[in-house]
């Protein structure tokens, strides 16, 4: 017999995190470090979903976080502003548990509808969106195989970059400044809000090994900045930002061929820059 339960956020988390290690299609958006990430970063409450035997071996999880807007009204979503998060679960039995708690839930809190954002399709009979696409990269094992597989003009725009003095750095908080500025700066001419400052310097604490930024800069002057994240073997880009002003110089060019050596010299097989993938599977609540 199945049992379905609230994680409380006190509760140790290592059964949780051993059960996403464990399936095949777990992510690092998965983990319980992403629900601090959530209530500490951006303030939402959360509600972690967990399915469990008469012997306490876990078979399935969902994480959902509620939000409440003006704009989009009161939902839960598995997981909101990152690429992935949904349900994982062993047997259709643990999936209708699970999904039978989220409605629960849904109804509980008031919210319109429920957004599992799987990198798959399940199958439930629920809406799905498909809206945006995976822009996948595979990584070989040495960044010169890839560099001689990039076109001329593209080699070319990286060899300009560096020839006007540009230099790469990679780090962590010390770098944070300047991507911040260089992303809210974007982020103001394309007319699109940013998260506040504090939300990256949660991403950095939280996540220390699984999170850096790349920075480009020129005479002390950043000119293009990436935030990286890496889980198993795929590194991805959630976000960047370049120095429009001088974009003759190719400095975003410059800072993808430096993320994608990183990715590369550090293991990851692949290299992913869109913001969300796969279907958006919604639930509306009557």
């Amino acid at each position: 017999m199945l049992t379905t339960t609230v994680v409380a956020r006190e509760q140790a988390c290592t059964r949780w995190d051993r059960y996403v290690l464990s399936h095949p299609g777990g992510s690092g958006y998965h983990l319980m470090a992403w629900r601090r990430v959530m209530e500490d970063a951006f303030g939402h409450a959360t509600f972690y979903l967990m399915v469990t035997d008469e012997d306490q071996a876990v078979h399935g999880v969902l994480p959902l976080v509620f939000l409440s807007s003006r704009l989009f009204g009161r939902l839960l979503v598995s997981m909101p502003y990152v690429n992935y998060g949904g349900l994982l679960a062993d047997t259709v039995e643990a999936q209708d548990a699970l999904l039978k708690a989220a409605v629960d839930l849904a109804k509980k809190q008031g919210a319109a509808h429920i957004e599992l954002r799987q990198s798959e399709v399940l199958g439930l009979g629920w809406p799905s969106k498909q809206h945006k696409v995976s822009m996948r990269l595979e990584l070989p094992k040495r960044f010169e195989t890839l560099w001689e597989g990039f076109p001329p003009k593209l080699r070319s725009q990286v060899r300009r970059a560096r020839k006007a003095g540009m230099v790469v750095r990679s780090g962590g908080a010390d770098l944070l400044d300047d991507f911040y500025r260089l992303l809210a700066r974007n982020m103001r001419d394309l007319g699109t809000p940013v998260h506040a400052r504090g939300v990256f310097e949660t991403f950095l604490k939280t996540l220390p090994d699984e999170t850096r930024i790349c920075l480009v800069s020129m005479a002390g002057q950043p000119m293009a900045a990436g935030f990286l994240y890496g889980f198993r073997e795929v590194l991805e880009i959630p976000w960047a930002a370049a120095d429009r002003r001088h974009k003759e110089l190719s400095a975003n060019m410059l800072l993808y061929s430096a993320a994608l050596e990183f990715g590369c010299g550090a293991g990851y097989r692949v290299f992913t820059i869109t913001q969300i993938v796969g279907p958006a599977i919604v639930r509306n609540i009557p």
